[in-house]
């Protein structure tokens, strides 16, 4: 294995990409780059090295690649891998801090910044994965920042900082920041400020913090369009991101998409009377619906719907959530706490409280089993309640020792742990997302 390095042995790191043959490394050193990369199949490029290489800390040593405003900062290909880079100051019709297309490559330990889309993926264009059957690889993107990236276009302008598109099962979005602090956030002109997938059945979006992002129209922190059983949103930080546009404050999910373990707080959809689903909106795709389960919804503001909205559904299942302190429009008395537009919907173990108004449907209907309401929808039927959950405080839903949702439970069809991963009783779980543990 030869490793060729930037800037002692090549001036650029575009040439030291054209010299690489199978077994190399790239290594690039600390500094500023100004360069458009194109790379080539099994690449592995790495950056964030002092300038003798003696260690490896990306954030400590970067190596910044400048795109100046000439493309993508970096093409992508098959089975590379890119490791430890600033990105930034791309500009491209799509992807201007990274394209990939018809390709599986790991991204990761990445600051991705500050680049433009003409139409869509800001940070990062991912379209027509093949799939792990045929690629043997997953396309990892994990422990990477995206901030300040723009998806510009009016006829596209999905997803600020990640989007992708028409991909098969194998994609992981794993552990990033995408956003961050009050002005780290991406922007999309359209749709999934933070990020945006569709037509893709398959992916994986797992343990990311995902906050103070901006769409002008749905989905502020995330869109999903599409998704199947098989998708998953899980353990995502969904935090102060806003919307424009009619659905998805926090979220946006048409589709199967399997929605757990995520805290989904100060999230707002801003429309003049037609906002809808400040911490999430979901909605059915021909009978492939979203499950709920295990979710922190609190403190978001929406018109309709402020902590969940519900387009249409067929059997849709919220099971075992905290929906909590979230805000509609007072004049529309329009589900503070959960607001059903049309559909059958299960709602089964959820805590929703402190919402003003707690539950709305407009069309379709219901079924509520063993939840704690306050304002008492089907109170003393199939074990419903109305008793103060004593939440530790409106930004922790973790319930304390004298809460009322405790061994209140259905136990039949709950998820086996909680919010937090603990273990519940498997006779008389609790009701809302945290099952308290009594650490004495």
């Amino acid at each position: 294995m030869a490793v060729l390095t930037v800037p002692d042995m090549f001036k650029r790191i575009q040439d030291a990409i054209d010299k690489w043959q199978k077994g190399d490394v790239v290594r690039v050193a600390q500094g500023n780059y100004v360069e458009n990369l194109r790379l080539r199949p099994g690449v592995i490029l790495e950056g964030g090295f002092k300038k003798d290489f003696s260690a490896q800390n990306w954030k400590q040593w970067p190596s910044v690649v400048d795109g100046n405003k000439q493309g993508s900062v970096v093409v992508g290909a098959d089975g590379c891998q890119l490791n430890g880079f600033t990105l930034r100051n791309g500009k491209a019709r799509n992807g201007g801090g990274v394209f990939l297309e018809k390709a599986a490559m790991t991204i990761k330990n990445n600051t991705i910044e500050d680049n433009v889309a003409e139409y869509s993926g800001g940070g990062l264009y991912i379209a027509e994965y093949p799939g792990t059957t045929q690629t043997g690889m997953y396309l990892d993107i994990q422990n990477n920042v995206f901030r300040k990236n723009e998806a510009a276009g009016y006829k596209g302008g999905f997803g600020g900082g990640i989007f992708v598109t028409n991909s098969h099962a194998g994609i992981r979005v794993n552990d990033n920041v995408i956003g961050g602090p009050l002005g780290d956030g991406n922007k999309a002109k359209w749709g999934g400020g933070g990020i945006c997938v569709e037509f893709t059945p398959i992916i994986d979006i797992v343990e990311n913090e995902i906050s103070q992002n901006i769409s002008y129209a749905h989905g502020g922190g995330v869109e999903i369009n599409g998704g199947s059983g098989n998708s998953s949103l899980i353990g995502n930080n969904i935090h102060y991101n806003l919307a424009y546009g009619h659905y998805g404050g926090g979220a946006y999910v048409i589709g199967g998409t399997f929605i757990s373990k995520n805290s989904i707080m100060g999230n707002r959809i801003d429309n003049f009377t037609l906002g809808r689903g400040g911490g999430i909106a979901v909605s059915c795709l021909e009978h492939s619906c979203p499950v709920l389960e295990n979710n922190f919804i609190n403190k978001n503001f929406a018109d309709y719907g402020a902590g969940i909205h519900i387009d249409r559904g067929d059997r849709i299942l919220i099971i075992n959530n905290s929906v909590a302190f979230n805000r509609a429009n007072p004049d529309l008395q329009a589900g503070g706490g959960v607001h059903i537009e049309d559909g059958l919907i299960v709602l089964q173990n959820n805590i929703l409280w402190g919402n003003k108004d707690d539950l709305k449907v407009v069309k379709g209907s219901r079924i509520l089993i063993h939840n704690d309401i306050e304002d008492g929808d089907d109170f003393g039927k199939l074990g419903n309640i109305t008793s103060d959950p004593k939440f530790f405080d409106q930004e922790n839903l973790h319930i304390t020792s004298a809460s009322g949702a405790i061994n209140a439970g259905d136990p039949k069809g709950g998820p086996k742990d909680d919010i937090d991963g603990e273990r519940r009783s498997p006779t008389t779980p609790d009701i809302g997302a945290d099952e308290f543990i009594d650490k004495k």
